[in-house]
């Protein structure tokens, strides 16, 4: 029975690698899903990030969560505590340089959670206090190189003084003085200076060192143009601010100011990334760019060669997830990418998972696999694969990855013109 159950289990194995390399559409198996099932308050998450000390925290509609791989804890508002977080809506996280944990939420200001003592201050606009953060919408909590914590809102641009625990803001970039900048994104480029990515008025450039906004003079010929000013996200990679928008996502060239479409190597991925409503981009520091869609699951582009894998719940994708509604990513520091999801909670796979390795037969290989197709599998004790096709067999030797062919060492009957093995079998004597 052992041996039947292995013969079994590597045959449907080998069947699987051969599989899944040639079409590898419906890897859900590899899918692990993270939800209220494992104590998560929410499955409709908004936000995750990893921690240094390896934690995963995870806002949600419903509260924060801090999860460790087993179990979550998990942080709600309390209107009888004053050391809970001030509302369940979690619109941003970030970990700063000291180990904190900055939590943005819709509707309860800001808040700060302690990683030390687990002590939670809140930050809530007040009318009367100038010194006090502009809203109580937060939608980006950024970190630049000097430290400094800047925070975008639905009413401006803040600064927290760290030292007074009091904010500088910047309410209006132009003239307008009725109109209220919402900003959704905040990315540092070379120089210092500050992208800011505005809900409903495009892109800005701030400069520190001024305190002064400016809209840049960018080139907006021709196709290469800003596809809305609906901007949801910055990410700066080598010079290139890549902007995400609720029509796509666009480069631009912070040297020549000009924008230029995301350069793809199969011209039939390009409608992958076009015209699709960008919810966020990560920049995952190992060459690739994630775009976190709105109905069009989830995207890795590779800057190195141009190429992209779609994750999507349906439809032509790479492997497949739970929702096509992805508001976050993370790739953790084993490789995990953790899917922030609209409903279907937090999806998560590791990429070396998902590595396959194909073998067939070349006739001007004589290491190559006998015969493409297969029919029976047996593992050897010392962990040599054998592996019977329509014409002949073959040994695989794993560490030398190649194989060593059988094909007229067999006794059979004059009538069987190959010899076709449909069962491979080791006895008791060896």
């Amino acid at each position: 029975m052992p041996n039947f159950l292995a013969r079994i289990f590597f045959t449907l194995a080998f069947y699987t690698i051969t599989i899944l390399s040639v079409n590898a559409q419906d890897n859900t198996g590899f899918i692990e899903k993270i939800g209220v099932k494992n104590g998560i308050s929410s499955n409709y998450t908004t936000s995750v990030i990893q921690d240094s000390k390896g934690f995963i925290w995870i806002g949600t509609n419903n509260g924060l969560n801090r999860y460790d791989g087993y179990k979550s804890k998990t942080f709600l508002y309390d209107s009888k505590n004053s050391n809970t977080i001030s509302d369940n809506l979690i619109t941003s996280l970030l970990e700063v340089s000291n180990g904190n944990i900055w939590i943005g939420t819709s509707g309860g200001g800001l808040n700060r959670y302690n990683i030390n003592t687990g002590v939670i201050t809140r930050f809530k606009h007040k009318k009367e206090d100038s010194t006090s953060i502009s809203s109580d919408v937060i939608l980006q909590i950024y970190e630049d190189s000097k430290s400094r914590l800047w925070i975008g809102t639905k009413n401006g641009l803040n600064l927290l003084d760290r030292s007074t625990m009091t904010f500088q803001k910047w309410l209006q970039p132009n003239k307008c003085q009725t109109c209220k900048y919402s900003i959704k994104s905040i990315v540092e480029d070379d120089k210092g200076n500050l992208w800011i990515g505005d809900e409903f008025y495009g892109l800005y450039y701030f400069t520190p060192s001024s305190g002064k906004f400016t809209k840049p003079h960018l080139d907006y010929s021709g196709k290469h143009r800003l596809p809305s000013n609906f901007i949801h996200d910055l990410v700066f990679n080598n010079g290139t601010l890549w902007v995400g928008t609720d029509n796509g996502v666009i480069l631009l060239n912070t040297l020549t100011k000009r924008f230029e479409k995301i350069a793809i190597n199969n011209i039939k991925d390009r409608h992958f990334i076009e015209d699709i409503y960008i919810w966020s981009l990560y920049n995952d520091n190992n060459g690739g760019i994630w775009l976190c869609t709105n109905g069009n699951g989830l995207i890795h582009y590779k800057t190195d060669t141009n190429e992209i894998s779609v994750y999507k719940s349906d439809g032509n994708s790479d492997y497949k997830i739970g929702n096509n509604l992805v508001q976050d990513v993370l790739v953790d520091k084993s490789k995990n990418i953790w899917v922030a999801t609209r409903g279907d909670g937090l999806n998560k796979f590791n990429l070396k998972s998902l590595i396959f390795k194909h073998w067939e037969s070349n006739n001007n290989n004589s290491n190559s696999l006998v015969n493409n197709d297969v029919r029976a599998m047996l593992q050897d004790v010392d962990g040599t694969i054998w592996i019977g096709t329509s014409n002949g067999l073959s040994r695989f030797n794993s560490k030398s990855n190649a194989f060593k062919n059988y094909i007229k060492d067999f006794s059979y009957k004059a009538d069987a013109k190959k010899p076709k093995i449909r069962a491979i079998y080791r006895s008791k004597s060896n």
